[in-house]
């Protein structure tokens, strides 16, 4: 531990380790004392509030904000670079933050391609619910998983951190699967949380009116969701008239595949039988199907 280092001052790190460090230790930094602060391009620092003066930030006015009492650094593994001597941060190919929140000219359009979101949530939320219940970066024996973090612009004065989920596929079956996935929740995640509580609250809805199965299967649960997955992204590609653009590139890319016109042969099979038995996996698809109509019928 270089503790002649930590009581310089604050340590410089990258626009990603910044949102990292904001999503996993908010029991440190959400106290309303620390700030965030863009230094140059994909530079940023904490800060003490109190450092805070006539829009200027002192660097080194106090050692370290997470140089413990003990004399050691509460990020632990999770410091960034620039602790370790490291001078060069890595640029960022992307904007080294995102902006979360619509103004209320947007919000009015948006809501005008809302049954579009629902459908488009509503593909991934079933490999979203296996997630959120693991711990670790493998899900089944069919998909490793890679985080990244990323800095929000909440509004002018409010920043946070989100996390992206990537779905990297083991079984190669299983790589439209992923493909679809990621594409989809890399829009989905920076949509405002009020806006996506409303999508919530109206699927919720759907789902008591509706009359669906309770489908008895075989399949483990990655699988199983990777049929809803498919199924559902299907009628997206299918029947969803007008798309939006930043869908365009994987609505595009999917049409190369025969999607559950056989799903047997979408996932794969062997000489002995599918992976899949059509007879399976019929209620997934009803149920998907009577959803679908469900949010294109509703106003």
């Amino acid at each position: 531990m270089k503790n002649e280092y930590c009581k310089i001052g604050q340590p410089i790190m990258s626009a990603d380790k910044v949102g990292e460090i904001y999503y996993k230790r908010a029991d440190i930094l959400d106290k309303g004392i620390f700030m965030i602060n863009k230094i140059s391009n994909n530079k940023f620092m904490f800060s003490h509030k109190d450092d805070f003066n006539n829009g200027k930030v002192n660097a080194t006015a106090r050692p370290c904000i997470f140089l413990g009492e003990d004399g050691e650094c509460m990020l632990g593994d999770e410091k960034p670079d620039t602790c370790n001597g490291e001078k060069v941060i890595k640029p960022l190919i992307l904007k080294d933050m995102f902006k979360i929140g619509f103004k209320k000219n947007e919000l009015k359009k948006r809501l005008i391609r809302i049954k579009e979101d629902m459908v488009l949530f509503l593909t991934i939320w079933h490999l979203n619910r296996l997630l959120d219940k693991i711990e670790g970066d493998v899900l089944g024996d069919v998909f490793k998983i890679e985080y990244t973090y990323k800095l929000v612009l909440v509004d002018n004065d409010t920043m946070n951190s989100i996390r992206y989920t990537k779905l990297i596929a083991v079984d190669k079956k299983y790589e439209v699967v992923a493909k679809i996935y990621n594409t989809i929740s890399r829009n989905m995640i920076v949509l405002p949380p009020d806006y996506a509580t409303l999508i919530v609250s109206k699927l919720n809805n759907f789902i008591r009116a509706g009359n669906f199965k309770t489908c008895e299967s075989e399949l483990d649960d990655v699988r199983n969701s990777s049929v809803y997955l498919l199924s559902m992204f299907r009628l997206y590609i299918n029947n969803y008239k007008q798309k939006s653009n930043e869908f365009k590139g994987i609505v595009e890319s999917a049409r190369t595949y025969n999607f559950l016109k056989d799903i047997n042969n979408e996932l794969g099979g062997n000489d002995s039988g599918s992976l899949f038995k059509r007879e399976k996996i019929e209620c997934i698809i009803d149920n998907n199907e009577q959803m679908y109509k469900i949010i294109m019928k509703s106003k």
